[in-house]
């Protein structure tokens, strides 16, 4: 079955934006019939970095998977804010063999 990891970022510490990023990722998962294997989160960071703890764990974690596994994340600008460094990131999510999936709020909508 395919493991998902949730990403959820917030650069103030508004737990709502939070809650409302891993519902959308969750119910992503959900409906692709997905297993979600464990979710990480940085409150109070900014997405001009790729320097987060959560991020951080988030990487470590899915390079030592094997087999399918699927990295979701609410708007590619939870990811982060500026191009060149969301793009980094997009490929260190790929290089480890993960599936990259931005989820919209449309998306997510059963």
């Amino acid at each position: 079955m395919t493991r998902a990891f949730i990403y959820c970022r917030s650069a103030t510490e508004n737990s709502d934006s939070l809650a409302e990023q891993e519902a959308a990722c969750r119910n992503y998962a959900t409906a692709k019939g997905w297993d979600i294997a464990a979710i990480f989160s940085d409150t109070g960071t900014s997405g001009m970095t790729d320097r987060r703890q959560g991020l951080d764990e988030l990487l470590e974690r899915i390079s030592a998977e094997s087999g399918d596994c699927v990295v979701l994340v609410q708007s590619d600008l939870r990811l982060a804010r500026d191009p060149k460094t969301r793009n980094q990131l997009e490929n260190r999510i790929t290089d480890t063999g993960a599936i990259l999936v931005i989820v919209e709020i449309s998306d997510s909508i059963a």
